[in-house]
C-alpha cells in the first residue's frame, strides 16, 4: 500500500514542535539510512537512537554533531528530519540562518510596500 509522505505523521507537543541536538553515530550508506544519538530523546525513548533517512543525511558524516527536528513515523517511532550543523559549521546552512534571511527579506519588502501604499497620507500628524 502506498502512503503519502506526511499523511501518517503524528504531532506531539514538546517532541515534533521543536529541535534537538545529537551526534550521527551510524551512517549505513549501502542501506540508505543512519542513526542520531540524542541524550535528551533517550529519556523519552530508552536505548533508542533516532532513525534518519539518507535523504536527510545528505553530506553529513558519522561523528558530526547536528540539530534536527523529529516526527513519528508510521510505527510511532521517532525519525529525524531537517538536519543542520550545530554552530553553523560545515557546508550546509542552518535553518535558523535561512529563516532569519527570509524574515529580513520580508521586512524590507513590507517597508517598501507600506511606503508606496501610504507614503502620501500622513497618519502620524493627525493628533
Amino acid at each position: 500500500a502506498l502512503v503519502c509522505p506526511g499523511a501518517m505523521e503524528q504531532t506531539v507537543a514538546g517532541l515534533t514542535d521543536r529541535r534537538f541536538e545529537g551526534q550521527i553515530v551510524k551512517y549505513l550508506m549501502d542501506k540508505g539510512f543512519g542513526f542520531i544519538r540524542c541524550q535528551e530523546l533517550r529519556q523519552r525513548f530508552p536505548d533508542r537512537d533516532i532513525f534518519v533517512h539518507q535523504k536527510q543525511l545528505g553530506n553529513f558524516k558519522e561523528g558530526e554533531n547536528v540539530s534536527f527536528g523529529v516526527f513519528l513515523n508510521r510505527d510511532g517511532k521517532p525519525q529525524a528530519t531537517e538536519l543542520a550543523y550545530l554552530n553553523g559549521s560545515g557546508g550546509q546552512q542552518t535553518p535558523q540562518q535561512d529563516q532569519h534571511g527570509m524574515q529580513q527579506g520580508m521586512q524590507s519588502g513590507n517597508q517598501q510596500y507600506s511606503q508606496q501604499q501610504y507614503g502620501n497620507q500622513q497618519y502620524g500628524n493627525q493628533q
